[in-house]
């Protein structure tokens, strides 16, 4: 090969050599935000709205493609956040506090976290069990798609 056809082979090859190396950087800067900061914040922040009382800020953490496994039993959306208000719309509510254990992602819009769950009655009495979640950033929000306790 001459020296003009190596010439002319890198100046047609730039531009998609470039689009390459772009694409590269996109998914590693994809794969370096992994939401686990978020996904934390919005535990805590589903905490303090259970706590408080705000049923609108709790149910709004969860996804309409929500399947939730509680106290053995399946439940979607409608049936988990029926269940959510008439829970929280006890005189006697329980109060809540979340030990996160793991927050992991598991791609570019996924995060598993899990940890215990302790709830609290006015009594003192104190319950206990695992958790595990899964969040799903959709529009730029991280909401629950799966729950387990």
């Amino acid at each position: 090969m001459t020296i003009r056809v190596v010439l002319f082979l890198m100046l047609m090859l730039q531009p998609l050599a470039q689009s390459i190396a772009a694409d590269s950087a996109r998914h590693r800067s994809h794969e370096m935000v992994d939401g686990s900061n978020e996904v934390r914040a919005r535990l805590q922040a589903f905490e303090q709205a259970w706590n408080r009382g705000d049923i609108p800020a709790v149910t709004s953490q969860y996804s309409p493609f929500l399947v939730a496994i509680f106290k053995s039993n399946y439940y979607d959306y409608v049936q988990y956040i029926n269940a959510v208000v008439a829970d929280m719309s006890k005189r006697d509510r329980q109060r809540m506090s979340l030990e996160i254990q793991t927050i992991r992602p598991l791609g570019i819009d996924y995060v598993l976290a899990n940890g215990r769950v302790h709830m609290f009655s006015k009594e003192s009495s104190e319950q206990s069990a695992l958790f595990t979640v899964i969040y799903m950033r959709s529009h730029g929000l991280w909401k629950f798609i799966y729950a387990h306790s």
